[in-house]
């Protein structure tokens, strides 16, 4: 690295620090509001936070549908709300500057990787989510930090360096898991990948496997152990009931969310047993889940599923458009700002996708195209509702490096014109 690509990253992180502080500041209110801060899951992340304090462990039944490290960061912040904002800005914007490390690794000059790095700073999703008491910071940094150990493995010819980045990379992909479960089906994937384009670094992909590997089924051992149920989150079945078969039988049958909620509540508890009064409201009773409720709420979303199949491929817009579309704790009137934003990134990122594709750049095509794909098609399986561009947050530094290379392919457009 020269001494002007550190400056550029300096400046990318400045930026992106300072929007974010500034947003903090703007927003701020003795009680960090659940309307601007926080959607209000923050309270069982601090929650698991004082079992971890208290008790030294992860027994509370909350751990099945919350992974830990974000539980744990608050711990180690002394459930300090202002300072875990703080070190959610600061872990966000350090996503700025480690985008340029991405952007050059893929093949960009200094310039276009320091406007990729400049997008992520200015991007409002990003600014929003990371001024904010979730794991989506913490997540997404370990998610980029994943994918520049794989780049550098990549371009590293011996076997130990080779191994090592290896490594660290199913650490970073593991970690980002425990912060945020929505990763932790991506190992595989980028393993198989990785075994495909580059067969003679087998020992590096198989590495790279067994570490992510290790991270994600240590945890579904301990919900097995401790909860009596084998799974990584429960929350994946929740959402797909709650928040994507609803919303199908909505559509379907016009009917309204509230009966909706309680049919939906009553077949499951039929399938369990389950005893009691059952309201719209039973639902979060489903939260941490048994394994016979988690397979009841699957049964129950895919049987929803196949009853209306066209609505649930004419609903899949709807889901598109909400996390790509908008982000609901920014005030109405930003709201066309940012669609003009978004729709601008994302015809960026596709020009500079398509000119990848055409010249051959395989790495940046096969890369961003996976990422982007993987979470796309899970979060649209598991949500129609429930969501906006905190979904797509995950995402924005490799959508940015694609639109920063639009730029290349079109300068390179236009030299070639001249020259004719």
């Amino acid at each position: 690295m020269n001494n002007r690509f550190l400056i550029y990253c300096a400046l990318a992180f400045v930026l992106a620090l300072g929007l974010r502080l500034t947003l903090a500041a703007l927003w701020y209110s003795a009680d960090l509001g659940v309307d601007r801060f926080q959607s209000g899951d923050y309270l069982l992340y601090d929650l698991g936070a004082e079992q971890i304090l208290s008790q030294h462990d992860f027994s509370n039944s909350l751990f099945l549908a919350r992974t830990p490290l974000f539980p744990l960061l608050v711990a180690a912040l002394g459930q300090n709300d202002v300072l875990v904002l703080l070190v959610n800005a600061l872990l966000g914007a350090l996503i700025a500057p480690l985008t340029l490390v991405l952007a050059r690794q893929l093949g960009l000059n200094n310039r276009a990787a320091l406007l990729a790095g400049v997008i992520v700073a200015l991007d409002p999703a990003s600014i929003v989510y990371s001024t904010y008491m979730g794991p989506e910071p913490l997540a997404n940094l370990l998610l980029l930090a994943m994918a520049v150990g794989l780049l550098a493995l990549l371009h590293t010819q011996r076997i130990g360096p080779t191994a090592a980045w290896a490594a660290f990379a199913g650490a970073a992909l593991a970690l980002s898991s425990l912060a945020r479960p929505a990763s932790y089906m991506l190992w595989p994937l980028l393993a198989l990948v990785l075994l495909i384009v580059r067969r003679r670094l087998w020992f590096a992909a198989l590495t790279f496997a067994a570490v992510s590997a290790a991270g994600v089924f240590a945890w579904t051992a301990h919900n097995g152990a401790v909860f009596g149920n084998a799974t990584f989150s429960t929350v994946g079945a929740y959402t797909q009931l709650y928040c994507r078969a609803a919303s199908v039988e909505h559509f379907a049958t016009n009917r309204e969310m509230r009966p909706i909620y309680i049919d939906l509540n009553e077949r499951v508890a039929e399938r369990v047993g389950w005893e009691g009064e059952v309201t719209s409201g039973t639902r979060y009773e489903f939260y941490a889940a048994t394994p016979e409720i988690q397979s009841a709420m699957q049964s129950v979303a895919i049987e929803i599923f196949l009853k209306y199949p066209l609505w649930f491929v004419a609903t899949l817009p709807i889901g598109l458009a909400r996390m790509y579309g908008w982000t609901n704790t920014l005030p109405n009137w930003f709201t066309p700002i940012e669609i003009v934003w978004n729709i601008a990134l994302y015809a960026s990122a596709a020009w500079g996708m398509w000119g990848a594709f055409r010249r051959k750049e395989w790495t940046l095509f096969i890369g961003i195209g996976l990422m982007i794909a993987y979470y796309t098609l899970g979060t649209l399986w598991v949500a129609n509702a429930c969501m906006d561009t905190r979904m797509r947050s995950m995402l924005t530094p490799f959508l940015a490096v694609a639109a920063a290379y639009a730029l290349i392919v079109i300068r390179k457009i236009r030299v070639q014109y001249t020259q004719n």
